[in-house]
């Protein structure tokens, strides 16, 4: 069993004007965050469309994710083979070297890093091949902002 001392009444008047200076106040002030300790996940964005790898870019920086950026795939697959990356948003449909051919160049070298595939087309039938060819999500353009940045972090959270 504890015991409760009472300190009531035991203290000088010079003690209990000393706990109420502003000197030795004490505030109850919320705590503000320094910084996001979290890691900074690293996305390379690959996409023929110059103005829609600017938008790309500019909403995931914005999020405070490490963006890289290529023009077309094998610029893509030449990032991707000389820096690690967290996530690849990959368009589909690029001339030369389509989506699908750098996705399996990824895939080759690693499972680990998560894929969306990105693209113009509305069709059901690339988001499938898409997904049975080990991508983790697919989206279509044009798309929302929050949507795409809500897909992002959770494809990133999985």
């Amino acid at each position: 069993m504890t015991k409760r001392v009472s300190l009531r009444g035991r203290r000088s008047k010079k003690s209990k004007r000393a706990l109420k200076s502003p000197q030795t106040e004490l505030r109850s002030e919320p705590a503000v965050p320094v910084g996001d300790l979290r890691p900074v996940a690293r996305i390379l964005a690959i996409d023929d469309d110059p103005a829609m790898l600017s938008v790309i870019r500019e909403l995931l920086q914005r999020e405070k994710f490490d963006v890289t950026t290529a023009n077309d795939g094998q610029e893509g697959m030449n990032a991707f083979n000389r820096t690690s990356f967290d996530l690849v948003l990959l368009d589909i449909d690029m001339p030369e070297v389509s989506g699908f051919e750098v996705l399996r160049h990824i895939r080759s070298r690693s499972n680990d890093v998560k894929v969306i595939m990105v693209t113009g087309l509305d069709d059901l039938e690339h988001g499938i091949q898409a997904m049975g060819s080990g991508a983790n999500g697919y989206i279509t353009k044009p798309f929302g902002v929050g949507d795409f940045i809500h897909e992002v972090k959770r494809i990133l959270e999985d």
